[in-house]
């Protein structure tokens, strides 16, 4: 348990600085300490939550902490994998290293969690609910302006401008505002997620999370497929579409981890 833990920390602090580190070189190179850096941590994290769930009873989330080092890790890696150009994620990598930074140092302060008391939990509740709703309805319009997109392309490939005597907008307008929405629909959803986890206030509670609620992790399939789908759209080169395969494994191992530790517990604590 404590190896595996501190290992996790200890590539987590890695990639981190690593992170930092690319900021000052150009070699495109130099991303791969990063991602086998990354990809360690996630594993590691990946192994403590699997060990935790068939040995602990109750117990199928414990590191929110580390869940939300991973998330991070995932978040810095994004950044890198769908920047057009070198300068413009300067800010948001040195932001998210520092939060990277500070789960760490959480993580060792707090290692079984927050515990805030009841009416926190129930503010945090509220705004995840909240944001979760809000997060789905702007990706319902992503969808519904994709379909926009796909038919206004087979429109022009027809050479057909008017439907039903209706002028259609320019492409460019409708592709432009399919990115923002679901970009923005994504970060709300993944905001929502990070309060779900912080608003956990013991592994009892954790574990009721996971344990009744599957929703939860078809949510983070979901959540990932779609992530990853967008950064298709984003992503630019071979080593991009490469990190965008990894990111969606990582997403998908991420909720099968879950769900093989709710099994196991079943399996090994019945009642």
């Amino acid at each position: 348990m404590n190896i595996l833990l501190l290992t996790s920390h200890g590539l987590l602090w890695l990639a981190a600085i690593l992170g930092v580190i690319r900021l000052k070189q150009q070699n495109p190179g130099s991303l791969r300490p990063f991602w086998i850096a990354s990809a360690s941590a996630a594993a590691t994290q990946l192994a403590w939550l699997l060990w935790a769930g068939i040995v602990y009873p109750y117990c199928v989330l414990f590191d929110a902490w580390g869940m939300l080092a991973v998330v991070v890790l995932a978040v810095l890696g994004i950044c890198f994998a769908s920047s057009r150009h070198f300068r413009s994620p300067h800010l948001a990598v040195g932001v998210l290293c520092l939060l990277a930074a500070a789960v760490a140092l959480g993580q060792l302060a707090f290692p079984r969690g927050i515990r805030p008391d009841p009416e926190q939990i129930d503010a945090l509740r509220s705004m995840h609910i909240f944001l979760m709703v809000i997060g789905y309805a702007v990706l319902v319009i992503s969808c519904v302006t994709g379909v926009l997109f796909l038919t206004r392309s087979q429109s022009l490939k027809s050479n057909d401008p008017f439907v039903d005597g209706l002028p259609w907008p320019a492409l460019t307008s409708i592709d432009r505002f399919y990115m923002s929405s679901t970009g923005w629909g994504l970060l709300l959803i993944a905001a929502a997620i990070v309060l779900g986890v912080v608003g956990i206030p013991s592994a009892g509670r954790a574990a009721a999370v996971w344990y009744k609620d599957p929703t939860v992790w078809l949510t983070l399939i979901g959540f990932g497929c779609y992530a990853c789908g967008w950064l298709v759209r984003r992503s630019r080169g071979f080593c991009n579409r490469a990190v965008v395969v990894a990111g969606t494994m990582g997403f998908v191992c991420v909720a099968l981890a879950f769900f093989a530790g709710t099994l196991l517990h079943r399996s090994v604590h019945p009642y």
